[in-house]
């Protein structure tokens, strides 16, 4: 009998044990903003420097990058919006960057079912647009994706590292309260 419960006791514990969920090294992080007239959110997989030299080393200049880990990084409008003065339907699209030592390369894609950057079709971008690379004071761990209101616009920020880049999502809520 003790030698029953000895076993019932251990495969209870492994079972136990198998059911332990280890932490993400690059866990999934949300921003959602209501700006004006219209909400922007944006999912990512938040991958961590843990010590590593980024830009120009394990993320490299002048490559396709998926702005985060595992999964394609969304962003969605729930109205239209204009960025870089081009309109961008509401829905939901995958956002790639391709960074530069002075400016970096962002996109909009259609595709939101990628995983890292495989599978990726230039076709199917909706909105290809520079924006100049800054360095900062404030050194950010891991990648941070935030939304800055700006009256009723917003400033989309991408940081990373010592390295911030940001663009403008203009929502037209002066222009749509007007009509």
């Amino acid at each position: 009998m003790k030698s029953f419960l000895v076993v019932l006791f251990s495969l209870f514990t492994l079972c136990s044990a198998a059911q332990i969920e280890f932490p993400s090294l690059s866990p999934k992080g949300t921003v959602e903003q209501k700006i004006g007239l219209t909400t922007i959110s944006v999912e990512c997989e938040r991958p961590t420097a843990r010590g590593r030299d980024i830009f120009g080393k394990l993320v490299p200049y002048e490559i396709l990058w998926r702005t985060g880990a595992g999964n394609c990084t969304k962003i969605e409008f729930k109205n239209e919006v204009l960025i870089d003065g081009k309109k961008i339907p509401a829905g939901q699209y995958s956002m790639f960057t391709i960074p530069g030592m002075q400016e970096w390369t962002v996109i909009l894609n259609s595709d939101t079912s990628l995983y890292g950057t495989g599978g990726y079709n230039e076709s199917k971008d909706v909105i290809r647009f520079k924006t100049k690379a800054k360095t900062t004071d404030r050194y950010y761990e891991s990648l941070t994706i935030d939304i800055d209101i700006t009256e009723a616009n917003a400033e989309l920020n991408i940081s990373w590292e010592k390295t911030r880049i940001a663009f403008e999502i203009n929502t037209q809520t002066d222009k749509t309260l007007r009509n």
